[in-house]
């Protein structure tokens, strides 16, 4: 694969994860992303000097240039996160296909993750677009569209039962919509046999940040955005094989 194309993605990556932030907070209060970049504190339009990822954050000491408002630490952690995608991708993939998919595919992890962070939500667009991705990684590992809509098949079903179960045992809701369809698209980009380890890691990372406090003082009847934990799990066993 030639350097350009690498080059090309860590440099790319810094923007992708402030757009990133910016389609997942936007997608909880229902803004246009069309509208151009304002502080959410006094509303005064951002200049490019503002937008630069990482640095503009950093030397700003996370504060708005015009009124002194506190930006939120996910601005930055999108764009580290999404600049650390890129890199991974670049050293699990050997050919462009390879790298444009899996990036794509870790990218919209991560605007589905931040999204439901945010307003405990998870788009119909983005997860359709996961999905998507998942039969082009399908496509590209030789398992063929079928393994990916058995995957995507399993791992709806999987955690439709489990909403339904907890629904049932507990009388309210337990996991949304978005969830299942989240694990539709794990499942068609990685595969049923992947689907355990994502599960099983997406449950012990929720556990412990629960237990450590992370979302604050939890109970049993506390919602905790569980897609951020897929979404992270998917990501990790995706780069690991």
């Amino acid at each position: 694969m030639d350097d350009l194309w690498l080059w090309l993605a860590v440099l790319l990556a810094g923007p992708v994860g402030s757009f990133l932030a910016v389609w997942a907070e936007r997608s909880c209060d229902g803004r246009s992303l069309s509208a151009p970049s304002a502080c959410t504190g006094c509303g005064r339009r951002l200049a490019a000097r503002d937008l630069i990822p990482v640095v503009s954050f950093l030397l700003r000491r996370r504060r708005c240039r015009y009124c002194g408002a506190a930006l939120p630490w996910r601005l930055l952690a999108a764009e580290v996160l999404a600049i650390a995608a890129a890199l991974a991708a670049i050293v699990v993939t050997e050919t462009l296909p390879g790298l444009a998919l899996t990036l794509g595919y870790l990218w919209l992890l991560l605007a589905l993750g931040l999204t439901d962070l945010i307003c405990l939500r998870l788009p119909d667009v983005m997860t359709g677009l996961l999905f998507a991705l998942g039969l082009g990684l399908a496509w590209l590992d030789g398992r063929g569209p079928g393994n990916a809509l058995v995957g995507g098949a399993i791992g709806a079903v999987t955690l439709l039962a489990l909403r339904w179960g907890y629904q049932g045992l507990r009388g309210r809701e337990g996991l949304g919509l978005g969830d299942v369809k989240l694990a539709a698209g794990i499942g068609a980009g990685l595969g049923a046999l992947a689907l355990p380890w994502v599960g099983l890691l997406a449950s012990l990372a929720g556990l412990a940040a629960a237990a450590l406090g992370v979302f604050g003082r939890a109970n049993r009847d506390t919602p905790l955005p569980f897609g951020v934990f897929l979404c992270a799990a998917a990501g990790l066993v995706l780069l690991w094989r």
